[in-house]
């Protein structure tokens, strides 16, 4: 991999980031007709209204400049509220119940090809990622500012405005917009989601202390030149993880293998980010609870460039014998993932690097992939990434330990969450306080 390019502040604009009014209509072009093409209209005859795209170049003058960002995608009749200037806990109810009940008005029924709860909750979860994965240096965070025309935001337009099963946060978001900001919105709709997918499932959404904890006055960025930029690369595993969350967002490795957690939710399409599969069964990918890391012990796992024949991004594919071998069912890791967890030859694993299969002999959340190599890894990887008695990547014990005990997993999520959406905000006050 070559050098990374500099990183930007996110509040001053730049003149080498803003292309000519020929390359900026050939975007505005291309964007409308990728979008035409990947979200086709809720009739089925033809593209979603693109008003969108019509904001997408911003002309001042003889000079056109990209803005494809969350706030210039959404409507808001009365007018946007930069900033929430009061935020009581009726008022973070009415905007997590706005967003809940988006969420369960998609069907419940989940499976191999078709599981509407999981693609909306990880979408919005995606998103909520994506603002604030670009903190560095006291800049960005969640802001609601990310370049939405970059490769590693497709598909967020789909439950942000276009409609992910024919529902989108702009439904929600229209209900409040006036009185708080889309960057205090987008982290209560993450929140949401997994406090609400827990309820679905009759599992305990107290554990997730979200409205006791949360702090709002969050300020809305319009412009964030070269944001997308900082989104960690998965292809560079453990090296992502550490520049990205440790180093950039100032979490400890525990915080970040508990932040990966958010992969419990949803899954990966080809279409969108070159990755192909769930993180977990299908079934569990519309619930936010630890059977993310008990899929990362409890199944065997190998690299592949391709699934069912459809070429994918390098990436861990499900080999032990409960694998689902139909293209829709593929359950697959990311490098960030696995390199949690596993190490070979004295470095955390890499899909790209390594021709070794990630697996743990012994039980995790109660499960395990089999009864030795053979097993968990069938016959086309012989070798053992490191040893599967002891697994010694960065973050193995607390990878263990959140399989084993979810409360666990909760609590340091529920840390690192906090930090991760307040990095890079001053001002932050309590529901209930006043400015």
């Amino acid at each position: 991999l070559g050098p990374q390019p500099p990183a930007r502040r996110k509040d001053r604009p730049h003149a080498d980031a803003m292309p000519g009014p020929t390359a900026a209509l050939a975007l505005a072009a291309a964007l409308a007709a990728s979008a035409a093409q990947a979200f086709p209209g809720r009739s089925g005859g033809g593209a979603c209204p693109t008003r969108g795209e019509d904001v997408l170049l911003q002309l001042h003058g003889s000079v056109a400049r990209t803005a494809a960002t969350p706030q210039s995608l959404l409507r808001c009749p009365g007018g946007a509220a930069p900033r929430t200037r009061n935020m009581t806990s009726e008022r973070y109810r009415g905007v997590a119940a706005s967003v809940a009940a988006l969420l369960n008005g998609l069907s419940k029924e989940c499976g191999a090809a078709h599981c509407e709860q999981a693609d909306f909750a990880g979408c919005v979860l995606r998103l909520a990622g994506h603002d604030f994965m670009d903190y560095k240096d006291g800049f960005g965070g969640s802001d609601a500012c990310t370049d939405m025309a970059h490769a590693d935001n497709a598909g967020l337009a789909a439950c942000l405005h276009r409609g992910e099963h024919g529902v989108s946060l702009e439904q929600a978001y229209q209900q409040h917009c006036t009185e708080v900001s889309l960057a205090d919105f987008i982290v209560i709709a993450a929140e949401a989601v997994m406090v609400e997918t827990r309820k679905s499932a009759g599992l305990d959404a107290d554990a997730l202390p979200f409205e006791r904890r949360f702090r709002y006055g969050r300020a809305t960025r319009e412009r964030c030149d070269g944001a997308a930029e900082l989104l960690p690369n998965p292809a560079r595993g453990c090296d992502a993880v550490e520049d990205t969350f440790v180093r950039n967002m100032g979490l400890s490795w525990r915080g970040a293998a508990a932040l990966m957690g958010v992969h419990s939710l949803g899954r990966a399409r080809v279409e969108n980010s070159g990755y192909h599969g769930w993180w977990s069964d299908p079934a569990n990918s519309r619930i936010f609870n630890n059977d993310y890391y008990v899929s990362l012990l409890a199944k065997g796992w190998v690299p592949e460039t391709s699934v069912g024949g459809v070429a994918v991004k390098s990436q861990w594919g499900r080999s032990d014998a409960g694998l689902d071998p139909s293209f829709d069912g593929h359950e697959m890791m990311l490098d960030t993932d696995i390199c949690l967890a596993f190490s070979d030859k004295g470095r955390p694993v890499n899909s790209q690097e390594t021709d070794c299969c990630a697996w743990a002999d012994f039980r995790a959340g109660g499960a395990r992939c089999g009864r030795g190599h053979r097993e968990c890894c069938g016959r086309e990887y012989p070798r053992d990434c490191g040893m599967p008695l002891f697994p010694r990547g960065p973050a193995a014990r607390d990878v263990r330990e959140f399989a084993n005990d979810e409360a666990a997993w909760l609590r340091e999520f529920a840390r690192a969450w906090a930090k991760a959406t307040e990095n890079g905000q001053d001002g932050l006050r309590h529901l209930g306080d006043l400015p």
